[in-house]
């Protein structure tokens, strides 16, 4: 039976005492809403609320947050679909699954953290959610199905985690990551799963992975370095990485790389896949920086030897510099050339110019990490160094 209980709407399963929040098409939900751990029916029992059932809060456009209890763990597929104006959700431990749609077309939900008793995700779970900038996804998550990120246009970042095998088809289409890492669990990387990702540079692909399917990098306008920890997947030539994007490959296996891609990609190099070189390690680094006859050198990079490199300016571009109120183009960038290095760790230069007589003075902040986006580097280790 259904009941109306401080005006929100039950199922009553009276053989195992428990209650499952409903929705109501007459009535929607609207404001904040506190759901009970516990309800009292008409007659006069206490029932546990263990669900929400399916379409629970669908298209409730003013329903602003729910608080859902830790007794909650079941969600209804497309429970919160279309619910406009939540920006955040706590999810409780209990949870097992997060179904089909749950969150589909949540334009303002922007950070959404799932809880480790959380298995498997539905398909396009997220899709639509627009304004999505934070997900943490926990190593429970087998796989993260088709369309589970599509259209999260304000999605930049994404820890996928070691627990995922497969990715979906269209899983993060057209959303703004600007560099993913493939973990060693996954093997396959769904069809269209990274299309129209406009803002992704860089991706690093794990030898586990056996199958690109197809496009699954079309239109990535700015994908410029694909890494490669093993041999060549499946389908690699049909993935749609564009024809200048830049490919990484073991030393052993580059003669079959060049053999099969060589026709399309020009730009395929060889790289040492080890500790060393991945992002998170570099954070840790103390890099020291010294000049001499104007040639800037950059030393203590690599743990257990002296790594030295000579950088020269090749080239610079007007940028703005965040300061103060506002954005201010008080800075340049030099971007130089390292042969040998990979642009996960290419260093950048931020010179700011002062006047001295006739000679300008150059003061240089050398940022040993990869920007995520424009400008905006993530846990960097910095050196200075004014000439």
């Amino acid at each position: 039976s259904t009941e109306v209980i401080n005006g929100l709407s039950y199922k009553i399963n009276a053989r195992t005492h428990t209650a499952t929040l409903v929705g109501d098409e007459d009535n929607p939900y609207t404001g904040n809403i506190v759901v009970p751990e516990t309800v009292t029916a008409q007659d006069g029992t206490d029932y546990s609320v263990t669900a929400f059932g399916e379409e629970c809060f669908l298209g409730c456009i003013d329903l602003e947050s729910v608080k859902i209890p830790s007794t909650v763990t079941t969600l209804g597929a497309r429970c919160f679909m279309n619910c406009q104006t939540i920006t955040e959700i706590d999810l409780p431990d209990g949870l097992k699954e997060l179904p089909v749609g749950c969150f589909a077309s949540c334009a303002s939900l922007k950070r959404i953290d799932v809880p480790a008793s959380v298995t498997s995700v539905g398909g396009v779970c997220f899709m639509d959610c627009t304004d999505l900038s934070e997900v943490h996804l926990p190593a429970t998550i087998k796989s993260l199905p088709a369309q589970c990120f599509s259209r999260c246009l304000s999605l930049m970042e994404m820890e996928i985690p070691s627990s995922v095998t497969s990715i979906g088809d269209y899983c993060f289409y057209r959303s703004s990551l600007s560099s993913i890492k493939i973990p060693y669990s996954v093997t396959t990387v769904g069809a269209h799963c990274f299309e129209k990702c406009s803002m992704l540079e860089t991706v690093e692909l794990a030898s586990t992975v056996t199958q690109l399917n197809e496009g699954c990098f079309s239109y990535c306008s700015s994908l410029t370095s694909l890494y490669f920890n093993g041999n060549m997947p499946d389908n690699t030539i049909g993935c749609g990485a564009p024809n200048s994007c830049s490919l990484y490959v073991p030393e052993e296996y580059y003669d079959h790389y060049q053999e099969e891609l060589g026709a399309v990609y020009r730009k395929i190099f060889t790289w040492t896949p080890n500790e060393l070189t991945r992002i998170d390690q570099l954070a840790q680094r103390d890099p020291q920086v010294s000049s001499q006859g104007g040639v800037v050198t950059v030393s203590g990079l690599n743990r257990g030897e002296e790594v030295l490199r000579r950088l020269r300016p090749r080239r610079h571009r007007p940028c703005a510099w965040r300061g103060g109120q506002g954005r201010r183009p008080i800075a340049r960038v030099y971007k130089p050339f390292l042969r040998g290095w990979t642009p996960l760790v290419s260093p950048c230069f931020l010179v700011e110019r002062e006047s001295s007589g006739d000679h300008p003075r150059a003061s240089f902040l050398v940022v040993l990490r990869l920007f995520y986006g424009p400008f905006k580097p993530k846990n960097g280790k910095f050196a200075h160094l004014s000439l």
